[in-house]
């Protein structure tokens, strides 16, 4: 984005240096800070920021110098500096929230992050300024004609992709992940999976989304567990008030060792709301009805419900999140209708422009209280993470994965190990 144009949004909004020095400023202060100005009206950033800086650390602690400050970060290419600026003026200046927001929104969008910059705008959007609104409203459209994955850059095509590959080894594939139904035995296979997503966004403001996925695992070992999912799936979302509003109707196809195994048509509705500029909350509604594709498992048709809360927080190179479950499947079979309730954590963290290190908890309690002898199930994950960038496309990826589940019946209770290594792309 050229000079001019920032320019003319900070003269546009009535913001753009002003002078709130006092008398009581040390003499240093007031010299830096207006050969700080001298050098930006110069186009010379870098030098700006130095005696912006020298401003700051000589007392001048306003809301002025920290703007400008994140004004030159933005002009010399330090966009994470610049977010984290504005995000601070955010917090601490209440009457300039909304232009830090704007600014704020500015930043993000250098560092494709897409969703994140779409709420700093709206942010700026509802405020009380007219004219910064109208330059939010600007910045809203020219991203709804991008996809709105955060995480891949931007194609006028206005479609996004997302393939992944990896191989790994799981010592106990008994049950199957979601359903948790024994398939009657146990044992261990080196495996190959693959995972690709293809969706795009679609209306004038980029409020209908669309994707396709699909998963495949393959067991060399054991065939019998070979398992593949295809999913398809819209979403609706409209702002309103202070949340964004989606529906997303589904429809899942699942096979088992190459047969059908079972097909999902669901429809979820779920409400976010941003709590302050790095942190947002949403709640989750779905339902979903479920039925058998092979006579075999005709014990698996039925429903199910789920209600979701979800935490997240992204602060710089730091990503942390917080998820609460809680479910009821109602089925043909009691064995496979449990009320559960399930939490999760993660962390990640940004090492360098190349390594990314994350941690995921997970605590998830079951009931099968219709059954004639009640079964009750506490199954513990523990996930290490690492990711490594090959390009601003490609990905490598490693997976460490230990779960460990307790359950008054002994024949339900196991541990496993799942390591895998993978290498994804963007498209």
């Amino acid at each position: 984005m050229k000079f001019a144009i920032l320019w003319s949004i900070c003269a546009l909004i009535g913001l753009h240096f002003k002078d709130l020095r006092a008398d009581t400023w040390a003499v240093e202060a007031e010299r830096a800070f207006a050969e700080g100005s001298r050098n930006f009206e110069g186009g010379d950033y870098e030098s700006a920021l130095k005696q912006f800086r020298l401003a700051q650390d000589a007392g001048m602690r306003t809301a002025s110098v920290a703007y400008n400050i994140g004004v030159c970060q933005y002009h010399t290419a330090d966009y994470a500096g610049s977010e984290q600026t504005f995000r601070r003026i955010s917090l601490d200046y209440p009457d300039m929230r909304s232009l830090a927001n704007y600014n704020l929104g500015l930043a993000l969008y250098r560092q494709h992050r897409r969703l994140e910059a779409r709420l700093a705008f709206l942010t700026a959007e509802s405020g009380d300024d007219a004219s910064l609104a109208q330059l939010a409203s600007a910045m809203l459209l020219r991203i709804a004609e991008e996809p709105r994955a955060e995480t891949y850059p931007p194609r006028t095509a206005g479609y996004d992709a997302f393939v992944e590959a990896g191989i790994g080894y799981d010592d106990n594939l008994v049950l199957l992940d979601e359903s948790n139904i024994s398939i009657g035995e146990t044992t261990d296979s080196a495996f190959g999976e693959f995972f690709g997503r293809f969706g795009g966004t679609a209306g004038s403001a980029a409020n209908f989304r669309y994707d396709a996925s699909a998963y495949l695992v393959h067991y060399p070992d054991a065939d019998r567990f070979n398992q593949s999912v295809l999913r398809l799936g819209g979403e609706w979302s409209s702002q309103v008030r202070n949340w964004r509003v989606a529906a997303a109707p589904y429809y899942a196809y699942s096979t088992l060792d190459g047969d059908g195994y079972d097909q999902r048509v669901g429809f979820g509705v779920s409400a976010l709301r941003q709590l302050t500029p790095v942190s947002q909350f949403a709640i989750l509604l779905v339902h979903e009805e479920i039925g058998d594709l092979d006579s075999r498992y005709a014990f698996i048709e039925g429903s199910r419900q789920l209600i979701g809360l979800r935490f997240h927080r992204h602060n710089g190179p730091h990503r942390a999140s917080l998820r609460y479950d809680f479910s009821i499947d109602d089925r043909v079979s009691a064995s496979v209708s449990p009320t559960r309730h399930s939490f999760r954590a993660g962390y990640r963290h940004e090492i360098n422009e190349d390594w990314t290190a994350g941690v995921e908890a997970t605590l998830r309690s079951s009931d099968y209280d219709d059954l004639s002898e009640p079964r009750d199930e506490d199954l513990g994950e523990l996930a290490l993470v690492l990711f490594r960038s090959l390009s601003p496309k490609w990905q490598l990826t490693g997976e460490y994965r230990y779960s460990s589940n307790d359950s008054n019946i002994s024949a339900f209770a196991y541990q496993r190990h799942r390591v895998t290594v993978g290498l994804n792309r963007i498209f």
